[in-house]
């Protein structure tokens, strides 16, 4: 046992013999070639790590069942709090039989949970995972209810939390289930999902349960990646950029796109609560948005490419870290017209010219760790490792726009993969922006650490 971990709860006797049960368990061996990615990387990561894992009344139960068989072939070990309505889908014998302990369902089973079980229960994991959770169970954590084990232990717990949603889309999309969302994000939930697919109902919308493997690599994200971050970037000066840029066609029209600046905020954002000093070069963006901010992060307004360039150029040179996640415009009218162009003289050509490429610039910086971002409709590993090489950078985050750009451009998820020079392709589950910003922070966080160490 962990020095300092709380005791391991009294839940029964474990049902397997105790030589192949616990971390460091012999498992069968897995057939790399249909194994996820994820799961691939998790078999070493999740090793003896502690995951309460909570089922509750979904057909998308079955999915926590294989998820449980996942997370103890990882190494982890897995206890499972089963709702009575949870039990109706799949069995307490069947989490028993995947996790080698007994399953828990009951605050008023004393034989199971003692006087203060649940008290336990909550001390006892690195993480409460929550999959499915329905409808219900998002009402009652956000509102704190806690007349059951589950509830009882969210309650009690101040462990990172990773919630599945799993229900019918006219349930996920209420304002009701909205709000309890929200709630939950802000005392720091982490939600995976859901999903756009096949429902219960026989219907095809948002609110499927995503895939074992997604949740599974969450999981990966709050409980190795998230490590150490409190204050990992003190003092450290980092440049990030967001927001789109406007390119004047006239004194009145521009060409530009469809960036919010929502995932570069959320990086200067966590950049700052992580003791960095952050400048942030910010392109034309809702006002909202620098408004959040501390006041500790220097923020410089752009419009053109041209603005963009000569702020990241200057700032660069102070800086040890640059995370590019503005939408820089590739090409500008050639021209500007000194007048509105009127409609009556007929349709304008336009003739563009290619503005400067400031990654490709900086790649005389000495000692700058660069990251870029790639948004791409097509062959997303391929044009991401293309731009990995041809500028020279340290990582590439890259997500695939091509028909979903709805739900990236604006949004507050994003699901994006991490690419670097190593050849290492990490995919990440559909996770908030401010989520997306800490893992990439923390693979910055590394590649510090390199860099420091070859100088």
């Amino acid at each position: 046992m962990r020095a300092g971990a709380p005791a391991t709860p009294a839940l029964g006797t474990p049902i397997l013999d105790s030589s192949r049960t616990g971390p460091n368990r012999s498992n069968p061996p897995i057939d790399l070639r249909s194994t996820p990615c994820s799961l691939f990387l998790s078999m070493t990561e999740l090793s003896g790590k502690r995951i309460l894992l909570g089922v509750t009344g979904s057909i998308a139960a079955f999915k926590g069942a294989a998820l449980a068989s996942m997370l103890t072939k990882s190494g982890a070990e897995v206890r499972v709090v089963l709702s009575r309505s949870g039990a109706r889908f799949v069995s307490a014998e069947t989490f028993a039989a995947l996790t080698g302990h007994e399953v828990a369902g009951s605050l008023w089973d004393q034989r199971q949970m003692g006087v203060a079980g649940h008290l336990e229960l909550a001390e006892w994991p690195d993480t409460l995972v929550v999959a499915p959770a329905t409808a219900d169970v998002l009402a009652r954590f956000a509102l704190g209810m806690a007349d059951d084990l589950l509830g009882a232990i969210a309650l009690a717990s101040r462990r990172p939390v990773v919630l599945a949603p799993a229900m019918e889309t006219g349930m996920y999309t209420h304002p009701a289930t909205q709000a309890h969302l929200d709630t939950l994000r802000s005392r720091g939930a982490h939600i995976v999902g859901p999903a756009t697919g096949r429902l219960a109902s026989g219907e095809s919308g948002l609110g499927r349960m995503v895939e074992p493997e997604d949740i599974m690599a969450a999981i990966e994200a709050v409980l190795v990646a998230g490590v150490g971050r409190d204050q990992d970037l003190k003092g450290t000066p980092i440049v990030v950029t967001a927001g789109p840029t406007r390119e004047a066609i006239d004194p009145v029209r521009f060409l530009s796109n469809r960036s919010s600046g929502k995932m570069g905020f959320s990086i200067a954002e966590a950049a700052a609560a992580r003791g960095a000093t952050v400048t942030m070069i910010s392109g034309p963006v809702d006002s909202s948005l620098p408004a959040r901010l501390p006041e500790s992060v220097q923020v410089l307004r752009v419009e053109t490419a041209a603005e963009m360039r000569d702020a990241v150029l200057e700032a660069a040179t102070k800086a040890r870290a640059l995370v590019m996640a503005a939408a820089v415009a590739d090409f500008r009218p050639a021209h500007v017209a000194d007048q509105k162009l009127k409609k009556a003289s007929g349709a304008p050509l336009l003739v563009l010219e290619a503005t400067s490429d400031v990654l490709q610039e900086l790649q005389g910086f000495d000692g700058l760790i660069r990251i870029g971002f790639a948004a791409e409709t097509g062959n997303l590993a391929a044009e991401a490792r293309r731009k990995l090489a041809e500028k020279q950078l340290d990582l590439v985050v890259a997500n695939d726009v091509s028909g979903t750009g709805g739900e990236v451009f604006g949004s507050d998820w994003n699901t994006v993969t991490l690419f670097d020079r190593t050849g290492d392709e990490q995919r990440l589950p559909k996770l908030s922006k401010r989520e997306v910003a800490d893992l990439i922070l923390d693979r910055l966080v590394q590649l510090l650490g390199s860099s420091q160490k070859a100088q």
